[in-house]
C-alpha cells in the first residue's frame, strides 16, 4: 500500500461574532489584495497561459533529446537545436551552422503522444536559418543583463527557453532544471522579453534564491507543497507552473503564500483559486 506524508498548514483565526465585524474583516482581506478580483483573473488566465506554453516547450525538448541520444548516429557534429510548430505538432531538429544542416530531427504530436526520429543529413532552409539566428539572438542577449543571477545548487542546471508574445516580442525564461529525482527546483529564474534583433526591453526576476521542494520524504509521498513569495511579484509565476508540471509527479497542485492569502495552482483544472484569512 502506497504511503502519503500529509503536509498541512493550519491557520487559526479569531475574529468578532458580529455580522458587521465578520464584513469588515472580509472587506479588509480583499483589500490586501495586490489587484482587483477583475485584473487578477485576467492575469492568472495569461500567467497560465505562459506557464503552460513554458511548460511545454520544455517537455518537447525532453523528448526530443531522450531520442536523439538513443538514435542519432552523429551527435559528434551537432551544434544545437531548435523546437518549432504549432499545436499540436512540433518539430525539433538538431543542426550543424556551420555546414547548414539538420543531422537529426524528431518529428512530434502533442495530442497523440506520438515521436519518430529521422537520423539522416538534409539541407536547412532558409526559415530554419533564419529561427536559428534568431534563437542565437535571444540567448545572447542573457550576457547584457544588469540582474544577478546565482549559480544553481547541486544537482541543478539552468535551461533556456523562449516563447514568442507577437510578430516582433519575445520572452526568454532562465529556469532550473534537476537530476535529482522526486525534487521540484522553483527558484532562481528569471525571464527577459526581446525584439526580433536581441535587445533586451525588461527583465523580470521571480525569485531570488533556489527552492528545491522535496515530492518523496523516505519513500513516503508529499501530498501538498507550497512556498512564498514577495510583495514583488506576489502571484503565482508562470515559470512556478511551469516546473511544476515538469517536477510535481502525482501531486495536484501547489500554493504560493504572499501576505497571508494562498494562491492556489490546481493540475486537474489548470486554474488559480484565492483563499484568503
Amino acid at each position: 500500500m502506497r504511503k502519503f506524508v500529509l503536509i498541512v498548514f493550519v491557520m487559526v483565526l479569531f475574529a468578532p461574532g458580529t455580522a458587521d465585524a465578520k464584513k469588515k474583516n472580509r472587506a479588509k482581506t480583499f483589500e490586501n489584495l495586490p489587484y482587483s478580483l477583475t485584473e487578477m483573473a485576467a492575469k492568472n488566465d495569461s500567467i497560465i497561459h505562459e506557464g503552460y506554453s513554458l511548460y511545454l516547450k520544455e517537455k518537447l525538448a525532453w523528448t526530443a533529446e531522450d531520442m536523439f541520444f538513443a538514435e542519432c548516429n552523429r551527435k559528434e557534429i551537432v551544434q544545437g537545436s531548435l523546437i518549432s510548430g504549432i499545436f499540436p505538432d512540433f518539430s525539433c531538429i538538431f543542426y550543424n551552422l556551420k555546414t547548414r544542416q539538420c543531422i537529426f530531427e524528431v518529428k512530434m504530436n502533442v495530442e497523440k503522444g506520438e515521436a519518430f526520429g529521422i537520423d539522416s543529413i538534409r539541407v536547412l532552409t532558409d526559415m530554419e536559418l533564419d529561427k536559428i539566428n534568431l534563437q542565437s539572438r535571444l540567448y545572447n542577449a542573457v550576457y547584457s543583463l544588469d540582474v544577478e543571477i546565482n549559480e544553481p545548487p547541486q544537482g541543478c542546471s539552468f535551461n533556456f527557453d523562449w516563447i514568442r508574445i507577437d510578430e516582433n516580442l519575445f520572452r526568454v525564461f532562465v529556469i532550473m532544471g534537476c537530476e535529482t529525482p522526486h525534487v521540484i527546483p522553483w527558484g532562481n529564474d528569471l525571464s527577459y522579453d526581446c525584439d526580433s534583433l536581441g535587445n533586451v526591453l525588461n527583465v523580470r526576476k521571480y525569485h531570488h534564491s533556489s527552492i528545491l521542494i522535496p515530492t518523496d520524504i523516505k519513500g513516503e509521498k508529499v501530498r501538498q507543497v507550497f512556498h512564498s513569495h514577495t510583495d514583488l511579484h506576489p502571484l503565482i509565476s508562470s515559470t512556478d507552473i511551469a516546473i511544476f508540471l515538469l517536477y510535481g509527479e502525482e501531486l495536484e497542485g501547489f500554493r504560493v503564500l504572499n501576505n497571508g492569502i494562498y494562491y492556489c495552482y490546481d493540475k486537474k483544472s489548470n486554474s488559480i483559486s484565492i483563499i484568503t484569512p
